[in-house]
């Protein structure tokens, strides 16, 4: 395989453990990410 190839099937399993996952808890851990970010800044105003 080449370079190219091997990266596609990275990309693909990537994408096929993220459908698995689903998309929601993507959602949510970058909801919870954001709202920890805001948190920190307003707490060092």
């Amino acid at each position: 395989m080449t370079e190219n190839e091997i990266s596609h099937q990275i990309i693909g399993d990537v994408v096929e453990l993220y459908k698995h996952l689903g998309i929601d808890m993507l959602i949510n851990f970058n909801t919870v990410k954001l709202k920890d970010g805001i948190h920190r800044i307003v707490n060092n105003l």
